[in-house]
């Protein structure tokens, strides 16, 4: 079953509604007992590092979604991604992210794109070390739709999947082990975005449809 972590913020509605078209069932996941029976736990991303940082650590999660990704997917979108890593420069408390993959999120700097916020289409490019597999293929055929100000940071470069075509800088993926970010939102992708919920749903062998 795909899990939804659902905090108040994110949006929730508009991935569970891909979800729907693709015929996929989904569960809200709220607290740490939410998590019983979610084989993918997908982290969205619309709102603050802090806040958001904030009231996964109030319900008890950090840890438990940490530990859940040991075993289990684990998927973030936008600010989702960013929350994987140890911390970002957002924020006036610098309060810890999951720390799943090591690294932190910085701020986009005006010298690597035209404008910022970064807010639009764009083409994707794979990593030079990236295989050419199927989720490879999904993210270089499909334009994707961006909307965000600080980007993801990974210590090491072998976290990283692809990024945006109009800079090197902005990363569009990551992974680790069987943990997945995309800075780019999905459920706001059109025909990509499909696609790759598709992918998402049929690489998990329990999910229900």
């Amino acid at each position: 079953m795909i899990g939804i972590l659902s905090l108040g913020s994110g949006n929730v509605a508009s991935i569970r509604n891909m979800f729907d078209r693709l015929d996929v069932q989904t569960a809200s996941v709220r607290e740490k007992d939410d998590l019983t029976g979610i084989t993918t736990l997908l982290i969205p991303g619309v709102g603050a590092f802090d806040e958001t940082a904030s009231v996964i650590a109030q319900r008890g999660l950090s840890s438990v979604i940490k530990k859940f990704s040991r075993h289990s997917y684990v998927v973030g979108i936008c600010l989702g991604m960013q929350l994987l890593l140890d911390e970002s420069e957002e924020g006036s408390r610098r309060l810890p992210g999951l720390g799943i993959i090591p690294g932190v999120v910085k701020r986009i700097d005006e010298k690597w794109l035209p404008r910022v916020p970064n807010v639009g289409w764009d083409e994707i490019t794979s990593a030079e070390d990236q295989t050419n597999d199927e989720l490879t293929a999904i993210l270089t055929r499909n334009r994707f739709y961006f909307s965000h100000s600080y980007v993801a940071s990974p210590s090491s470069a072998k976290n990283v999947i692809a990024h945006a075509s109009s800079s090197q800088k902005v990363i569009a993926s990551i992974q680790s082990g069987k943990t997945l970010g995309f800075q780019f939102h999905p459920e706001r992708s059109q025909r990509g975005g499909m696609e790759l919920f598709d992918w998402l749903a049929r690489r998990d062998e329990n999910v229900n449809r």
